[in-house]
């Protein structure tokens, strides 16, 4: 609830970070959220604590966003459906929350992650459009040329 009246006022007063894949934040995702990819090299970096947050962030606009936002802001980061952010302490969630911690943000997660906030208020989730397919390899086919008689 706190999340949804967050975004409803003013977007800037928190900044929301979807921990999940890519594909699935293109999908959908809450709206002006900024997706984390964490590769396994990248993740164990993290554990260590040799990474730099901004470094995770893919889209360069989401990058600035970020780096001017997250020391005066509430940042606020979700999983698909985390309901303990202990349970297991290697989880990107738990992994990044506590980053930010360290690194002085005031960083939370939502409890029960994008399904049940979605579920909730479907009306602060952005959706990709069913008709826009995005195209992949899968659908991708290799076929002969056809011969031309000469």
């Amino acid at each position: 609830d706190r999340l949804r009246d967050e975004i409803s006022r003013n977007v800037k007063n928190v900044l929301i970070i979807d921990c999940r894949s890519q594909i699935e934040h293109t999908r959908s995702h809450v709206r002006g959220s900024i997706n984390v990819s964490l590769p396994s090299l990248m993740l164990k970096r993290l554990k260590r604590g040799n990474l730099n947050m901004s470094s995770v962030i893919q889209n360069n606009e989401a990058k600035e966003r970020f780096s001017k936002y997250s020391k005066t802001s509430t940042i606020v980061l979700y999983d698909e459906c985390s309901t303990d952010l202990n349970a297991n302490p290697s989880s990107v969630i738990h992994l990044l929350v506590k980053k930010l911690r360290q690194d002085g943000c005031r960083a939370s997660f939502l409890l029960g992650g994008f399904s049940t906030f979605e579920e909730r208020y479907p009306e602060y989730c952005q959706t990709l459009d069913q008709e826009s397919n995005i195209m992949g390899l899968c659908n991708l086919r290799i076929s002969e040329e056809p011969k031309l008689n000469e």
